[in-house]
């Protein structure tokens, strides 16, 4: 199967550059609402480019499960972007999150053979998610305690999976690595969520989170790149 990021069809960079060009459109429209405290800008500009990033997953990635997982997992996000707008969806945004996530760690666990457990990896995990939330508690909403929690065991397991699936045979290094950084940033930018929604805020906070999340979506979409590794002659 053709890996995302080449032209496997006839147009199909100009696609490409086109999906990636208005997604830093949006980005820029998006920074520039905020920066105004422009809601209709900021507000309509947010989910587009995930859009953008599972479209151009869709259409260019190999067509097996991590890639259909991963575009399923962006689209999550993207859904996510919007619920998250408004304080009565506020929770209905955070499971779509959780849903995207457990999409990603579908697809990092993903394959022909199962990538290894790397255990030792789930401990730095879930030691920065328990720390994270024990930080966060006494700001939580008593009814939001559990969700929260939830949410915190999730991300923890999906920036495990990410990084245990660096090693995986016949694969990209490039794209394993792009699925771990992206993992991490985006458990960085939950952070900063968690921190702005619960009375932890700072200036520049909404755009540090945008800006951290894109990266952190962005690298799992480009974790579709799996380019099969070249065999060494013995």
């Amino acid at each position: 199967t053709a890996p995302v990021l080449t032209e496997r069809q006839p147009m199909g960079a100009q696609v490409l550059n086109l999906l990636f060009s208005a997604a830093v459109v949006a980005i820029a429209i998006h920074i520039a609402g905020l920066a105004l405290d422009h809601k209709t800008l900021s507000n309509y500009s947010k989910p587009w480019p995930v859009i953008c990033w599972a479209i151009a997953a869709a259409l260019f990635g190999p067509t097996d499960i991590y890639t259909c997982d991963v575009v399923l997992g962006l689209l999550c996000g993207a859904a996510g972007d919007v619920l998250l707008i408004k304080d009565e969806t506020f929770i209905h945004g955070l499971v779509a999150f959780l849903v995207g996530h457990l999409f990603f760690i579908h697809a990092f666990w993903s394959g022909k053979e199962r990538p290894p457990l790397k255990l030792m990896l789930l401990l730095p995990m879930t030691a920065y998610g328990h720390t994270v939330f024990v930080f966060m508690l006494p700001t939580v909403p008593s009814h939001m305690v559990l969700p929260v929690y939830v949410y915190s065991v999730v991300i923890a397991v999906m920036g495990w999976r990410a990084a245990a699936r660096v090693g995986y045979p016949n694969e990209s290094s490039f794209a394993q690595w792009m699925g771990a950084v992206g993992a991490a940033i985006f458990m960085i930018s939950d952070t900063l969520v968690a921190s702005g929604r619960f009375e932890h805020n700072f200036v520049g906070c909404r755009t540090l989170t945008m800006i951290t999340y894109w990266m952190g979506q962005l690298g799992i979409c480009m974790s579709c790149t799996r380019v099969p590794k070249v065999q060494k002659r013995e």
